[in-house]
């Protein structure tokens, strides 16, 4: 495999993020109605999502230079895998359909979580002159946002055609495409990562003067 197969990875590892931060929603209507959950606990799962990510951020960024990027980028897979499997099961099977939703949610927030810290920079440290790689890094965050319109879609067309009841093959159907992209990380050629001699502490990158200066206004 080549370069060229990181990279689709990459993007493909955007789209996995979409699916994990899009689909539950598109289901909040299932669980009110299936589950009698309060609008508002239905909004608290959005917060725990991205709640967890944010502490899956800070926990990773130091390790992800120590471990390499492919113990993570599996790992993240894995955990979306897992969490939409559950996500499909867990509302079903305990006594509070709520508390299976939010541990679902956590697990696969968690690879939502190390996607987000690891996939830019491989394609990033990926060799490549410097117009292609910004025009690289430009095409990656699409793949998010075509990600989302494809969650949308597709998610819509699915409860259009199988009804409500049916609802818990949606996040089997989506977890095909984590669990594919999984297997590709496994072999893929990928950079290594930052030197020790070249990191810097995340106290002193915060206090850097580049880090806090703010850009003069346009005009």
């Amino acid at each position: 495999m080549t370069f060229d197969h990181t990279r689709q990875a990459c993007y493909a590892g955007y789209i996995t993020q979409a699916i994990v931060n899009n689909l539950a929603p598109l289901l909040f209507i299932v669980f009110q109605t299936r589950y009698a959950v309060p609008y508002e606990r239905l909004g608290r799962l959005v917060l725990l999502n991205f709640a967890t990510q944010l502490l899956t951020d800070l926990v990773a960024v130091p390790l992800v230079d120590r471990t390499g990027y492919r113990l993570p980028l599996v790992l993240a897979h894995g955990c979306c895998v897992v969490g939409l499997g559950l996500l499909a099961v867990l509302p079903s099977v305990l006594d509070s359909p709520y508390l299976g939703l939010s541990l679902a949610i956590v697990v696969y927030a968690i690879g939502g979580g190390l996607l987000e810290v690891v996939v830019s920079p491989v394609v990033e440290a990926l060799p490549s002159p410097q117009a292609g790689k910004a025009a690289a890094m430009s095409l990656l965050h699409a793949f998010y946002c075509w990600g989302q319109v494809a969650v949308v879609l597709g998610t819509t067309l699915l409860l259009a055609q199988m009804g409500h009841a049916a609802w818990q093959v949606l996040p089997l159907v989506w977890a095909v495409v984590p669990f594919m992209n999984l297997g590709v990380f496994l072999r893929v050629p990928l950079p290594p990562t930052v030197p020790d001699t070249h990191r810097i502490a995340l106290g002193r990158l915060c206090t850097a003067p580049a880090f806090g200066r703010v850009p003069p206004a346009c005009g």
